[in-house]
């Protein structure tokens, strides 16, 4: 499942504000069970929580920044 998040970033490391950026982000889901009783979803247990590093940038100065973002398991950016 796709869908858009944000994230905020507070205090920019450029002049200090705060800035909201889009995320398109990918859930992994699997399904355990047989039977309508036993249907569950739950996250991939084969992705671990982990950093990522993305390039934003300042829309005040214009200056591009890095930044690394720590991933819920089973979450994943897309483009």
């Amino acid at each position: 499942m796709s869908s858009m998040e944000q994230i905020t970033i507070d205090p920019c490391p450029i002049c200090g504000g705060s800035h909201t950026y889009p995320l398109s982000v990918h859930q992994s889901v699997c399904t355990r069970g047989l039977g309508a009783d036993s249907l569950k979803s739950v996250s991939n247990p084969g992705l671990a929580r982990r950093r990522v590093t993305r390039f934003l940038m300042c829309p005040v100065k214009h200056v591009m920044f890095q930044a690394t973002l720590e991933l819920p398991d089973g979450l994943e950016l897309t483009a």
